[in-house]
């Protein structure tokens, strides 16, 4: 075919001018970083780099807080006690083991370093004054550790491919005994999708999130185990039985929490809260019904629930958003670089006794890239809840600080909640950031800090934490109805580490007698595990109800009951049997 002249000369005008205009958003967008970077004065900013932000130290740190009116803020653990602190668990003694991740940003392509290997720490409180004071490096070496759980005399991690067990035989507060237990969890060299959010249940299992990579993963002790695809699974397993494991319905990605009820809550980057609406083992029995996706979201707007940051915008965040809106790829932030969700982690339901008792049953997620804490509200709605915003036009924790990150929570052995703060310049995964910002950043630093607190209200008098390591059996079937949910879940778990069956008429009592919903479901369930209870259900009794305002409103008679307390599904049923 033969070109007219007139129209090779358009068209090579046409490129011309496309290839001049794409030239010309690509130096100005260099231009705008580079402006951007070299005239932002922010206070606590170095001179040398103004698109850095240095960190601000103890104690000024703690008055860049602003919190809801009637509460405080207790610092309870900092650096040098601690270094990137990103999950903790209380063992039976109120001691606190604190999970430490310095590989985070280490790992990706454009941010190699000499690695520094993740540990579990002891923390102890020796003078009571409501700090921890004392730490020991109860193990160390670990790669990528994500999270931990107590149990018995030792810890599990999850330090993915590896859920291992770590025991301390003499008491020196060391683990002497490391096994791997189960293996196969994926990696994630990015380092936001690892196993994370070890959780007691309250049918007296661990519940494990695989979060997106999955893995192929197998008990260790279990002769020819095949390993079984766990991706976008929820891992449970027995402690006293770790040749096998359950998988059921899972979802999100960092973060996940069991209620009262034995709900379970999940999160993503941008989606803030989601419930898993059923146990995937029970559909497993059919192979042919079909079901929706079991994570549903109950947040009503979602990534774009407004958000009421204090902190200044960190510089190179307002670049970013520069060059997606002139990407090709297009603008998803309109054209704002932060106010919404995109690193929502660590979903929590506050389930203490210290707070107000219109605050139980609420649900708080961390926004580390926004500084803050964000608040919702469940009520019921049909078969879900919906979770609303709590605080209005500001925010239930929020820091001027923007080192400030919020990545984990944990209901506490004094009813408070403890917070856990990474304390990063960089939260963001460096692997996603353009090249012309990274060169600008230091991914690393902040990998020898970190800062652990606890929110009261501000009359909140301190408690002493007692020792339930030493109670006897009965004094421990008492806990069980205790208004605080360690004291629950702590208690339960001992009972169910020294399978005591003398306790199991007290046990029957509770789970008919008792005054707390939370305490006949637990004596309910338990007493099923020993093997007692056989008859109907005796958790939802018609002449209690739990307390005003509660927005689970307990089990209905029998049917959570049965589903909570049920036993393993058989071999070969649930799909994801090793």
């Amino acid at each position: 075919m033969i070109v007219p002249m007139n129209w090779t000369r358009q068209w090579r005008n046409w490129v011309t001018r496309a290839m001049l205009s794409a030239a010309l958003i690509a130096c100005a967008n260099l231009l705008f970083v580079h402006t951007l970077a070299s005239s932002v004065a922010a206070a606590n900013q170095p001179d040398d780099d103004p698109f850095r932000v240095e960190p601000q130290e103890l104690p000024a740190a703690q008055r860049s807080f602003r919190t809801r009116a009637g509460f405080r803020l207790d610092l309870v653990a900092a650096e040098p006690l601690i270094r990137d602190p990103v999950a903790i668990d209380f063992d039976a003694r109120g001691r606190m083991f604190v999970v430490e991740a310095p590989e985070y940003n280490q790992d990706g392509e454009k941010q190699k370093i000499d690695q520094q290997h993740g540990a579990v720490k002891l923390l102890e409180e020796t003078d009571r004054d409501g700090r921890f004071d004392r730490a020991t490096v109860f193990i160390d070496g670990l790669i990528y550790p994500t999270a931990v759980a107590c149990y018995a005399d030792g810890v599990f991690v999850g330090a993915a491919p590896d859920l291992i067990f770590c025991r301390d035989t003499d008491g020196d507060g060391r683990a002497d005994q490391r096994e791997v237990v189960f293996t196969g969890f994926g990696l994630d060299d990015a380092g936001e999708r690892h196993l994370n959010s070890l959780r007691w249940g309250k049918d007296n299992r661990f519940y494990l999130s695989t979060s997106g990579n999955g893995g192929h993963v197998k008990a260790v002790r279990a002769q020819n185990a095949e390993a079984v695809s766990v991706h976008n699974r929820c891992f449970v397993f027995d402690p006293r039985d770790l040749t096998r494991f359950d998988l059921t319905s899972g979802g999100g990605q960092h973060g996940m929490c069991i209620d009262d009820w034995g709900r379970r809550y999940v999160c993503e980057n941008g989606v803030p809260m989601e419930l898993i609406m059923f146990d995937g083992r029970y559909l497993q029995r059919n192979p042919y019904v079909g079901a929706p996706k079991p994570a549903m979201g109950i947040a009503p707007d979602g990534k774009n629930t407004p958000l009421f940051r204090i902190s200044p915008p960190e510089p190179w965040r307002v670049a970013r958003t520069r060059l997606r809106v002139d990407s090709a790829e297009g603008d998803y932030e309109g054209g704002q670089p932060f106010g919404f969700f995109t690193a929502a982690t660590g979903v929590t339901v506050y389930r203490g006794d210290a707070w107000p008792a219109d605050y139980r049953s609420d649900i708080l997620v961390g926004e580390p890239a926004n500084n803050l804490v964000y608040r919702a509200r469940p009520k019921p709605d049909g078969l879900s809840v919906i979770a609303r915003r709590a605080d209005d036009g500001v925010e239930f924790l929020a820091s001027t600080d923007i080192w400030f990150r919020p990545v984990q929570f944990a209901n506490a052995p004094d009813g408070s909640l403890f917070i856990v703060d990474m304390y990063r310049e960089l939260i963001e995964g460096a692997d996603f950031l353009p090249a012309e910002i990274l060169q600008h950043l230091d991914p690393h630093h902040g990998m020898d800090r970190g800062r652990i607190y606890r929110i009261v209200p501000g009359d909140f008098p301190g408690r002493q934490i007692p020792d339930l390591e030493n109670q006897t059996s009965p004094d421990l079937v008492a806990l069980l109805e205790h208004t605080n949910a360690w004291h629950r879940d702590t208690a339960a778990r001992l009972l169910y580490q020294r399978q005591d069956r003398d306790v199991l008429p007290a046990l029957e009592q509770l789970a008919g007698q008792s005054s707390l919903p939370q305490g006949r479901l637990t004596g309910d369930v338990y007493a099923r595990r020993i093997g007692r209870i056989n008859g109907r259900c005796r958790v939802g009794s018609p002449r209690r109800s739990p307390p005003s305002g509660s927005t689970a409103r307990g089990p209905t008679r029998g049917a959570t009951c049965r589903c909570v307390a049920a036993g393993r599904v058989q071999a070969g049923q649930d799909g994801g049997r090793s």
